[in-house]
């Protein structure tokens, strides 16, 4: 019985894009082993496919119970939660700082909304929306 994963097989069973994966590799939540004399990292079959199982019955209690996300405007706390998935997805170097984001939303304070787990009390993900103007609205319709 095979052991462990290589790690495409790893981000395929977890359904994760290879920069997710590496982001989560990094910061330990998913473990690599490097054997000596191999240049490519393994992980656990044991501990990939308990995660996936995690992540399976997540996905379906959020399913059965569609109130549960809820997109909101962030609080300080949530936009804290936001970067660390934006870590996790984008280079370092692309992402805006908080103080940025906080003084943008002085001018637009629904600037961004935030899809939020009311059972974890987590930030899942979010959306980014700014205005446009009418004559550039007008010219993009036509």
């Amino acid at each position: 019985m095979k052991t462990y994963y290589t790690a495409s097989e790893a981000m395929k069973k977890l359904g994760l894009p290879k920069s997710t994966f590496h982001y989560l590799v990094r910061k330990g939540d998913i473990k690599k082993l490097t054997f000596p004399l191999r240049k490519q990292a393994v992980y656990p079959k044991q501990e990939i496919d308990k995660i996936a199982e995690e992540r399976a019955a997540m996905l379906a209690e959020i399913a059965t119970t569609p109130d549960r996300l809820t997109f909101k405007v962030p609080n300080q706390d949530e936009l804290k939660q936001l970067l660390e998935i934006e870590k996790a997805s984008y280079h370092e170097e692309t992402i805006i700082p908080i103080e940025t984001i906080l003084e943008r939303l002085k001018y637009n304070p629904e600037n961004i909304h935030v899809l939020k787990d009311s059972k974890t009390n987590q930030v899942i993900g979010s959306i980014t929306m700014s205005p446009v103007k009418p004559e550039i609205l007008q010219r993009l319709i036509i």
